[in-house]
């Protein structure tokens, strides 16, 4: 059980640091060159990075180069209907209206700026999320406890990160069902990857939504 707790504790930081640190780079656009929108390149290469290095081992201690193409299809199919999910959960006629809020309106910079942030800092949390909860902690757990509880455990703790950011039954319902989806798409491909494209997928597909009516 100790061992559970350690691996839960250190997912809880990577999943707090993770995102932390890619959200230095718009930072350090902003103040310096913020007529020129180039943080995306060093943030989503970050990002990647992470993934990669919390990758999902194979049984031999190995680790899998590529996910299965399936899985990133299935992922990408998943993504756009959490996207619609999003929307819906939203509300359609904020949407359509182009009241609904992103991340991106809190700054005072271009609209470009404004909406290059909102998609860039939701497709890396989606990415880098996974990275600590699937592959730190789920990926983990899974030979300690078992696959079932190895998705509970990842699945609550991800829920519990969202305590603070998430405030309304929509957007917990909107949690609630990319750590499902997220869990079991990490156990049944045995990949880091495939749930972060899902994660990271849906979360851009909300975000290009509520942008596609503003324009």
């Amino acid at each position: 059980m100790k061992s559970v707790w350690t691996l839960l504790v250190m997912a809880g930081l990577g999943a707090l640091l993770f995102p932390t640190v890619c959200a230095i780079f718009p930072e350090i656009n902003l103040r310096t060159t913020p007529a020129i929108v180039w943080f995306p390149v060093p943030q989503l290469a970050v990002a990647v990075l992470i993934v990669w290095l919390c990758r999902w081992p194979d049984s031999d201690g190995t680790c899998t180069r590529s996910p299965p193409a399936l899985g990133v299809m299935i992922a990408f199919g998943l993504a756009l209907g959490m996207g619609v999910l999003g929307l819906v959960l939203t509300g359609l006629d904020a949407v359509v209206g182009g009241q609904a809020g992103l991340k991106g309106d809190r700054f005072l910079a271009t609209k470009t700026f404004q909406h290059v942030y909102s998609v860039m800092d939701v497709l890396c949390a989606g990415l880098t999320e996974e990275a600590a909860i699937r592959g730190i902690a789920q990926r983990r757990l899974t030979a300690i406890v078992g696959n079932a509880k190895a998705q509970i455990w990842s699945g609550t703790l991800f829920l519990l990160l969202h305590v603070v950011s998430k405030v309304t039954w929509q957007q917990w319902l909107f949690v609630l069902v990319t750590a499902v989806v997220a869990g079991v798409l990490a156990a049944r491909f045995r990949s880091v990857l495939v749930p972060a494209v899902f994660h990271s997928g849906a979360n851009v597909a909300v975000a290009a939504g509520v942008l596609a009516f503003r324009i």
